[in-house]
């Protein structure tokens, strides 16, 4: 039933244009199971613990093997929608 409804939200999230990104992904089945449902992004325990803006700085600056390719993007113009 989870899968479906992960399914339904990337189907619809991709109909309106928008982009998905998963969170709390903590394992590789999860991660697997994301990118066969079309998911390109992610976060979680698996890719990252939390970190500070300074922190993610110098983790993106960084040579760092994750299953997923860091995101190109300016953290200073990143907000949080609720």
């Amino acid at each position: 039933a989870n899968t479906e409804i992960v399914r339904t939200i990337i189907a619809m999230a991709k109909n309106l244009e928008l982009r998905v990104i998963a969170e709390g992904i903590e394992n590789e089945a999860q991660l697997e199971a994301l990118k066969e449902l079309g998911c390109e992004s992610g976060q979680g325990y698996l890719l990252a613990q939390p970190m500070s803006a300074e922190g993610l700085a110098r983790f993106l600056d960084a040579e760092v093997d994750v299953p997923i390719p860091a995101p190109n993007f300016d953290i200073s113009v990143v907000t949080t929608v609720q």
